[in-house]
């Protein structure tokens, strides 16, 4: 599926994917679309599952809410390439903006602001064998209930290039498995 400039706005799903899900072994290309308000179980805006490709172009996500993901959950994906993400104001009732599961995430050029999860990771939640690569990224004034605004757990790796975090507002209470960002300027 390659889409540009689309709108999801206001779906809802009672299980995954309330805009759109990417199913096994399939490829998602999207440029310059919104997903806004949608509802799901798990990743509100985009559900992503085994062996499937993602590539995220400019892509603005505000507003979404899920129990996990509340804009994305990347399931046992084989790529995922993000950038230029706007992702403002989701909610998770559990954990992170972005919930990955045995995935590799690449983020480049990203904004997380005012994300919240009443779990962990407000922005970013990585579990089980999944890897990230943050470049040059921001993520602004997230909050989440524990375990940091970015969490890994469970085998999962990092790396952070160029990457800053402000105005975190966080309780942590497993700080030798998250990835903590502190108050600082970028």
């Amino acid at each position: 599926l390659d889409g540009a400039f689309a709108r999801f706005f206001n779906n809802s799903a009672l299980q995954r994917a309330g805009a759109l899900l990417v199913g096994a072994l399939s490829r998602v290309e999207c440029f310059g679309c919104k997903f806004e308000a949608n509802t799901a179980d798990q990743g509100a805006g985009l559900f992503a599952t085994t062996l499937s490709d993602v590539q995220l172009d400019d892509v603005e996500a505000s507003g979404n809410v899920a129990e996990l993901g509340g804009f994305a959950m990347l399931d046992t994906v084989r790529t995922a390439s993000i950038a230029g993400l706007v992702a403002i104001k989701n909610r998770a009732l559990e954990d992170a903006a972005i919930y990955t599961f045995r995935s590799p995430v690449s983020l480049r050029h990203c904004q997380f602001s005012n994300n919240e999860a009443d779990g962990s990771g407000g922005a970013l939640y990585l579990t089980l064998s999944s890897t990230a690569s943050i470049e040059s990224s921001n993520f602004t004034k997230n909050s989440a209930g524990a375990h940091g605004t970015i969490t890994t757990v469970d085998d999962t790796r990092a790396s952070f290039s160029n990457a800053a975090c402000v105005d975190v507002d966080v309780v942590m209470d497993w700080a030798a498995l998250s990835v903590e960002c502190v108050a600082d300027s970028p």
